[in-house]
């Protein structure tokens, strides 16, 4: 058994040559070490980096050392940080939990107006936090986003109600978590609104600020206006990205 030293020496000096075939690596050993011609022994072979199959097989170490390689199927650190969110199709009853979805679908009208007029009552309540808040209609001009997108914030309105209505008969991207004192990023849901349907936040529900894909589009809104704090808005942690897609 070589002393530490020696051992040492055989890893960082060891030589594999190989001559018509045959090796011959006691050879040019016993030569190095008698001699300590070191450039001799090149004359057999080149050297090999690192090389320790013979030394691992003749000089096993007495303790051994354990690593855990990563597992193949483990996500990796980029990966646990990225929540992916693909939007679905806007239903009632998906939405539900968040607010009301405005739509004439599933919905009988009222006949008004001598019978010229088809009326699709109660769609959707306002809420206004009380008797000194009011509920305000808007014209809200969007910019288009570029997807898929990634999301930096999300907003609420403690006091009041917020329904988007497209004017144009563009879709739009609609990004909302339950209504929470903190926002839980696993609960996020989006969602995919035609140009057909609107959607009516209820007050508190969290939800991405307006997304309008592709192409610019213009919104009628309805809010809350009046005295108070009515609108909170809290940011992603930097390490997580949360991205936004929109299946076409």
């Amino acid at each position: 058994m070589l002393c530490n030293g020696c051992q040492n020496w055989r890893r960082n000096w060891y030589y594999q040559y190989e001559l018509n075939g045959a090796y011959v690596n006691c050879i040019a050993e016993f030569l190095y070490l008698v001699f300590s011609l070191r450039g001799f022994s090149r004359l057999f072979g080149r050297r090999i980096k690192n090389n320790s199959y013979w030394y691992d097989q003749l000089y096993q170490p007495t303790h051994s050392v354990h690593t855990t390689a990563p597992s193949e199927s483990a996500p990796s650190s980029h990966a646990e940080n990225r929540l992916r969110l693909i939007a679905q199709p806007l239903t009632q009853e998906a939405f539900a939990e968040f607010g009301d979805v405005i739509d004439s679908v599933g919905h009988t009208p009222m006949l008004i107006n001598d019978g010229m007029t088809e009326r699709y009552h109660a769609l959707a309540r306002v809420e206004t936090g009380g008797p000194e808040g009011e509920a305000l209609i808007n014209l809200f001009f969007a910019k288009p986003y570029a997807l898929p997108m990634r999301l930096f914030s999300m907003e609420r309105h403690p006091l009041g109600s917020q329904a988007f209505v497209p004017l144009d008969a563009r879709p739009f991207l609609v990004v909302v978590a339950p209504k929470s004192e903190q926002l839980v990023p696993a609960d996020i849901r989006a969602f995919v609104a035609t140009g057909n349907q609107g959607v009516n936040y209820r007050s508190g529900v969290w939800h991405h600020s307006l997304i309008a894909p592709d192409e610019a589009a213009r919104f009628l809104v309805v809010d809350r206006g009046g005295p108070g704090n009515n609108c909170d808005v809290v940011e992603f942690d930097r390490q997580l990205e949360v991205v936004l897609e929109y299946p076409r």
